[in-house]
């Protein structure tokens, strides 16, 4: 019968086994950084977004404005910030919303080229965040394989709140029309300042 020095021994031998092969089998999330938004004009991902990670998620929660407005996003596309203002038009943008309120259900569906004449890439929302931290938004936003000279396809889905069981689950597609490297992401709202909490993660295979 093996005595306890030789059960722990063998113990402590499976456990490095089985911590090597769910490191060998990936599926990881490494938090790469966070960023807290206070009265904050724009929130930017810059660095960490590159090939290390095939796939890189953004989780923003508790998001609310200054001002009641649409919350939007740009990528970064071969160094430079994209805005749909000018010669530079040209994201595209579906989006799905459901409304839920005291049990009463509505849908709507949107797509289209745009916002026009505003610097922000997307209205992710589809309705305008609220400005109160008590009814937020929060959104999860992917974006796979930003080393590839592509078009990016950018998935997200969210809640946005107007008051209590009064929510809107929001989801849907923006890309641009731009062809390149992605190395960056900037959140804003159309007018105001933001709140909230974003976290960039990369996954690994």
């Amino acid at each position: 019968m093996p005595n306890i020095s030789d059960l722990l021994t063998t113990n402590t031998a499976n456990i490095a086994t089985n911590t090597a092969a769910v490191a060998s089998a990936g599926g990881a999330w490494n938090l790469l950084s966070t960023i807290t938004a206070s009265n904050s004009s724009t929130v930017t991902f810059e660095s960490g977004i590159d090939s290390t990670y095939y796939r890189y998620v953004v989780i923003g929660s508790g998001i609310y404005g200054s001002s009641s407005a649409g919350f939007g996003a740009q990528l970064k596309i071969g160094g430079s910030f994209q805005e749909s203002t000018g010669s530079q038009v040209g994201y595209y943008y579906q989006h799905i919303e459901q409304n839920v309120g005291n049990g009463i259900g509505s849908s709507s569906y949107n797509s289209g080229v745009g916002p026009s004449g505003t610097s922000i890439a997307n209205n992710l929302t589809a309705a305008d965040i609220g400005t109160s931290a008590t009814y937020p938004a929060s959104i999860i936003l992917e974006i796979d394989t930003p080393s590839a000279n592509k078009y990016h396809a950018i998935q997200y889905n969210g809640i946005v709140q107007a008051q209590l069981r009064a929510d809107r689950s929001i989801g849907g597609t923006f890309l641009h029309s731009t062809q390149g490297v992605l190395t960056g992401i900037r959140f804003k709202l159309g007018s105001g300042n933001l709140y909230g909490s974003f976290s960039l993660y990369g996954i690994t295979k």
